[in-house]
């Protein structure tokens, strides 16, 4: 209840800056895909040179790359990306230190690897003092250690783990997720590439036999231009967003998760056939959930690193 306010004040924010940094990254690129279409499409209607209808697409071109560089410009003068991933990293670091702080275990911080350090030092970010902070305002819990407090712990963990909100069932959802839309992209990408080999393949047979059916050639021109142009567009949201990525860790999270959930049962029920209070098990409560805290946040801090290659740009 004490760490609830802290867990909301970061996690709330993370979730409003991820989702403007996403919208923001879609539409510049289905906008891109736009622009080309308005470019192309004078040549696919047939319109002629200078007149109002081709005036008209042009300014809707030129309206789109607008439209494009605002949005990059609102974004990373809003800081939308950095503050999206530092409100993610601290809500996170909260939500493992409520189970490591009723144990009066060490809080798991962010340790950068050698070969990470390039993208900053985490532990000596805002988000480490601020949770430094906190961890230093909740002090050690003023409770008897006994058997039921230990059971409250370790049904902690494990619902943590694998309860209805837990993490296991977060990174199933998320590998699923993944799994979904990169399929989905990747599919329309390959639709958009045989279109366009198609449509060659139609204008070339147009020129060389002459009882092949006709399309105007005009038309043709606007698809072989614009179908690769929506293909590289999605292609664009599917490693911005990084769906491949996300679903091989989520992934590899889920088989290592469910062996700490395995550890944490086995805990629970050697808890429930000791004798007396079961104080001499509390070092291996406190231990596995040190372990499974320090786990998640390196998984945070991966995640990080990962998408902090991938700002709002241009291009």
């Amino acid at each position: 209840d004490r760490l609830r306010p802290f867990y909301a004040w970061s996690d709330k924010p993370a979730d409003r800056y991820a989702d403007a940094y996403r919208s923001a990254f879609i539409m510049a690129f289905g906008l891109a895909a736009f622009a080309v279409a308005m470019a192309l499409a004078p040549l696919g209607l047939n319109v002629p040179d200078h007149s109002l209808p081709d005036t008209l697409f042009a300014v809707a071109e030129a309206v789109a790359i607008c439209l494009i560089l605002l949005i990059v410009i609102l974004g990373r003068h809003g800081h939308w990306h950095r503050r999206w991933l530092d409100y993610r990293l601290l809500a996170e670091i909260f939500r493992h230190l409520r189970l490591v702080a009723p144990l009066g275990g060490k809080r798991a911080s962010p340790a950068v690897p050698a070969h990470w350090t390039d993208y900053g030092d985490v532990g000596a970010s805002w988000m480490a003092w601020y949770a430094r902070a906190v961890e230093r305002w909740l002090g050690l819990p003023i409770t008897v250690v006994d058997r039921n407090y230990l059971e409250h712990c370790v049904r902690e963990l494990e619902d943590q783990l694998g309860g209805t909100h837990g993490q296991i069932l977060f990174h199933q959802a998320a590998t699923q997720r993944a799994d979904r839309i990169e399929h989905r992209l990747h599919r329309i990408e390959v639709g958009l590439l045989a279109a366009t080999l198609i449509c060659c393949l139609q204008h070339i047979a147009q020129g060389t036999l002459h009882a092949w059916p006709q399309i105007p050639g005009h038309a043709l021109t606007f698809c072989c231009g614009f179908f690769p142009a929506l293909g590289a567009a999605l292609a664009g949201i599917d490693n911005q967003g990084e769906f491949r990525r996300v679903k091989h860790r989520s992934r590899a999270m889920v088989e290592r998760l469910e062996q700490q959930l395995a550890e944490t049962q086995a805990l629970k029920q050697r808890l429930a056939a000791s004798k007396g209070t079961g104080v001499q098990i509390s070092p291996e409560i406190s231990r596995l959930t040190s372990d499974t805290a320090r786990m998640m946040v390196n998984e945070v801090l991966d995640w990080r690193v990962i998408f902090q290659d991938q700002p709002l740009r241009t291009t």
